[in-house]
């Protein structure tokens, strides 16, 4: 079985800590397979800075003009020479019995390889050990707590960091929660694919079909989360819905393991798939690395443009190198035309402990500047912020440009916002936009769910979002790519909720609803007619 990796690389030596959420198993098995990167010091960065900008703001002559993956290869990566120079140190470091695997990955600023415990520990000069978080059904491969590691000094330029040396991946939660079957009168009533698609005027657009990545969208799995083809299929049956299974997988579906679990992936599948009809994929991402992933989409042929991720976790559980390189990769999917989605996570704005209430927690990636934020609402009639929203403003990523005006307005006119210690204002806030989150009832593992939570908004956005670049796309006009700059200089998706509130759990209302842009529910909820009129 591979196991994962994920750790730091320090030129010549550097201390590895521990994370908190981790606990330390058994030294690892000298023979044990594993997958990890080698992440090279990128190039250009603010080239690459300038070229989004240009790409996604509407007013730019070059707005639409998506970059190639040549293109970014050539300004991003490192040389062939030097991706080389780096493979032919590992394959010749220490002799082994382990085979290993080395080749460039991204755009030549990763290198992926694949190789046994015992010639990473010679390779490194490190010792590695199994760690597990408590709520994830994995284990990981790290080096010990304050072990020092090497590498030449001639790479001290050119490589950044391992995967496998020092930062664990911050733990992945799925998003997704059970709930009551049919929910109750003070969180909205069971929301079927039907009624979503009415409320949401999807079913007054018949979607362009066809397999073109503009046509199509994608959900992204992590861990042990995984569906059955089958669900799907009875899902939309009993949902009077043709038959749209998924398309194409990218990694293993593993529903057939003994300890899958099923609700997560299950609601992303049957709700993205139903909403609308479309073109989707869907990534098994087992090492739970963003930046995997998100590269992995970029150069897979044919890969869907829109995708949808319900998972996140706490900021302050990911390194900065971390957070800088998925915020680089998101960089560089928005300049090649992709929308990445991320929810905001089910738990308000956070920080709640036995101590009593503390600040607020933001959650990743939904706080990246190039992440699109989707938050929370439920339906009585009439759309509301649902109560435990993930919302925020984050403590690692500064407030980008295009949202400064909307974020200023709401913090100069709200009325009952938090203490100003609760929360860091200057940092990028969230949500961008918001959609149902609850109540549904989908099918996995067989069963009827009763579910709710930010991962079953996600999905849903992406599907109207993929509709609109469909529509875009039958006009003859680029994708819409990192959507943020354009949904923030139009300021209008459809439907602003202005009720309700996200909250501290157990410590009170955190962020109002309101007109305009707010810290609920972002620019508020889509509408298939106005998405149409204002971004096709």
């Amino acid at each position: 079985m591979l196991k994962l990796a994920i750790f730091f690389i320090c030129v010549c030596s550097c201390l590895a800590a521990v994370p908190r959420f981790y606990k330390t198993g058994k030294d690892a098995n000298p023979k044990e397979e594993v997958l990890f990167l080698i992440e090279l010091v990128q190039r250009n960065l603010q080239w690459l800075d300038n070229k989004l900008e240009a790409v996604s703001n509407p007013k730019s002559k070059d707005y639409g003009k998506y970059v190639t993956n040549d293109e970014l290869k050539q300004k991003i990566g490192r040389s062939d020479r030097e991706i080389a120079s780096i493979i032919n140190w590992l394959n010749k470091k220490c002799k082994s019995s382990c085979p290993l695997s080395a080749e460039s990955f991204g755009h030549n600023d990763f290198i992926k390889v694949t190789t046994c415990v015992e010639r990473i520990e010679c390779t490194f000069e490190a010792d590695m050990v199994e760690y597990r978080h408590p709520s994830e059904d994995v284990t990981y491969l790290h080096a010990k707590e304050e072990h020092q590691y090497k590498l030449p000094l001639k790479f001290k330029s050119i490589i950044k960091y391992v995967t496998c040396l020092a930062d664990l991946p911050a733990p992945v939660y799925r998003y997704g929660k059970k709930s009551h079957l049919w929910g109750d009168s003070t969180q909205g009533v069971d929301l079927q694919p039907q009624k979503i698609r009415k409320i949401y005027q999807a079913d007054q657009f018949n979607p362009v079909a066809g397999t073109d990545p503009q046509l199509s969208n994608a959900v992204i799995e992590f861990s042990n989360n995984y569906f059955r083809p089958e669900d799907l299929a009875n899902f939309q049956s009993q949902n009077g819905m043709p038959s749209n299974p998924i398309s194409k997988t990218v990694g293993t579906n593993g529903y057939t393991n003994s300890s899958a679990s099923f609700l997560e992936a299950s609601l992303d599948v049957e709700y993205i798939t139903t909403v609308v009809k479309q073109n989707t994929w869907a990534y098994f991402n087992g090492n739970n690395l963003y930046v995997y992933v998100i590269n992995l989409a970029m150069q897979t042929s044919g890969a869907p443009l829109i995708n949808s991720v319900s998972y996140g976790g706490l900021e302050e559980a990911f390194s900065q190198s971390q957070i800088d390189s998925t915020n680089t990769a998101l960089q560089k999917a928005g300049a090649a035309g992709f929308t990445w989605l991320f929810a905001t996570g089910d738990s308000g704005v956070g920080s709640t402990s036995y101590f009593g209430c503390g600040q607020y927690t933001p959650q990743f990636p939904a706080s990246s500047p190039y992440a699109l934020g989707v938050s929370g609402t439920y339906w009585n009639g009439q759309e509301n912020v649902w109560i435990d929203t993930g919302a925020g403003f984050s403590n690692a990523n500064s407030r980008p440009s295009y949202q400064d005006k909307a974020v200023t307005n709401y913090l100069n006119t709200a009325k009952n916002l938090p203490s100003s210690n609760d929360y860091n204002a200057k940092g990028r806030a969230y949500p961008d936009i918001a959609a149902f989150a609850s109540y549904f009832t989908i099918i996995a593992g067989g069963q009827s769910e009763g579910v709710l939570g930010t991962s079953a908004a996600t999905p849903i956005v992406a599907a109207m979002l993929t509709q609109l670049n469909a529509y875009r796309h039958q006009e003859g006009k680029a994708a819409i790519g990192f959507f943020n700059p354009l949904l923030y200089q139009e300021q209008d998706v459809g439907y602003d909720v202005t009720n309700g509130t996200s909250i501290q759990m157990y410590c009170g209302n955190a962020f109002d609803s309101g007109v305009g842009w707010d810290a609920a529910s972002g620019w508020g909820a889509p509408r298939m007619n106005t998405l149409i009129n204002k971004f096709g």
